[in-house]
């Protein structure tokens, strides 16, 4: 009976050093698994940045660009319009308000309204 208890006792110790063994070996890739994680985070987050100042540049390079667009045509316009007087070419009220605004958008928006009206 004795030597039962002792198996019992043996046999008890040896399923807690088991059920030890496991629970480290499951906290060790635990701590691999968050700590490859974090580290896919941190890649992710610096691809990120990466991304947003590329963005950043390319759109700091495309408002220049417009700006440089916007000059030269407002340049051509005035152009056009002189070479038009010089020429005695009469231009529609129409033509040289649309030819004179300001901006690309202006035109767009004067295209716009002529299109929705002749439909």
């Amino acid at each position: 009976m004795a030597r039962n208890i002792n198996e019992n006792k043996n046999m008890a110790l040896s399923a807690l050093l088991r059920e030890e063994d496991n629970n480290s070996d499951d906290n060790q890739r635990n701590y691999q698994v968050v700590t490859s994680n974090r580290g896919n985070s941190r890649l992710r987050l610096q691809q990120r940045w990466q991304r947003l100042n590329q963005l950043r540049a390319e759109n700091k390079m495309l408002e220049d660009k417009l700006k440089f667009l916007e000059k030269e045509i407002r340049f051509l316009k005035k152009l056009f319009v002189t070479q038009a007087r010089i020429s005695q070419i009469n231009l529609s009220r129409s033509v040289l308000k649309t030819l004179m605004s300001d901006t690309t958008s202006d035109i767009l928006k004067n295209d716009l309204t002529k299109s929705q009206s002749s439909s």
